[in-house]
């Protein structure tokens, strides 16, 4: 049951009184403590750097990080609606239940406002960089109203159950398609050539491919069980690692 009390802004449900989320709840639903996960980007600037060879000028740098920044302000867009659109389910999970917007009763308004405010900024400082750009962000923000807004909301949809197709099963066909467009990628922008033909040079960089995620996941498993190593840090190293062998194994014995 929930009844509303507007002169001290709360909502009981079941009997228990929720007060009116405040300005720290209200950032709290944007996860500023997940925006380190944008980091993910710097390998793709790094990529194109190499490519087009941009001259390194402070316009440059300042670039980088207005697409950083812009990133996390359409990604906390995303949020906001995520986590006001899934209070009700969070109720009843058993880590979710005590997120400040499950332990507060957020505005509606507020939230819409808040949401516009994110995606405003984040559109507009993306312009700053250039136009294609700036669409690139207006899809993150699309996706994240697919993905969360009825009567769309992809999240609740199991694509993979729609074609009874396992999880296991499908993770082959995406392992392969992974493979081959690093096949090709490392020729265009990595190495210039082979030291065997192209069938060799092939089989041989899948064979290196598979011991560097064997290695990656022995690296995982290793720091985690037997190191007592938190999980974050030891992706961190365990790709570090599994990058550091698929990089001098492919330059001195594939190609």
């Amino acid at each position: 049951m929930k009844t509303t009390n507007t002169a001290t802004s709360a909502v009981t449900e079941g009997g228990v009184s929720l007060r009116a989320a405040g300005l720290n709840e209200y950032v709290t639903i944007a996860r500023p403590d997940h925006w380190f996960k944008n980091i993910f980007m710097l390998p793709g600037m790094l990529f194109a750097y190499l490519v087009y060879q941009t001259p390194l000028e402070p316009a440059f740098f300042l670039k980088v990080i207005s697409g950083i920044a812009c990133t996390c302000l359409i990604a906390s867009a995303n949020y906001v609606i995520n986590e006001y659109l899934d209070v009700q389910f969070d109720r009843f999970h058993p880590v979710k239940k005590f997120r400040s917007g499950v332990q507060t009763v957020l505005n509606p308004y507020y939230v819409i406002l808040q949401w516009f405010l994110l995606a405003a900024s984040g559109l507009l400082l993306s312009l700053y960089i250039n136009l294609p750009f700036m669409l690139l962000e207006a899809f993150l923000l699309f996706m994240g109203l697919m993905y969360n807004v009825k009567p769309f909301r992809t999240k609740d949809r199991v694509y993979l159950d729609m074609f009874h197709v396992r999880y296991t099963d499908a993770n082959i066909p995406a392992m392969a398609v992974s493979v081959v467009c690093n096949y090709f990628l490392t020729r265009m922008f990595v190495f210039e050539g082979g030291r065997y033909n192209d069938r060799v040079t092939f089989v041989l960089f899948v064979i290196f491919t598979l011991l560097g995620l064997g290695l990656n996941q022995f690296f995982l498993w290793f720091l985690v069980e037997q190191a007592d190593v938190g999980i974050k840090l030891s992706k961190f190293i365990a790709v570090g690692l599994a990058s550091i062998f698929n990089y001098f194994a492919k330059k001195y014995l594939v190609f």
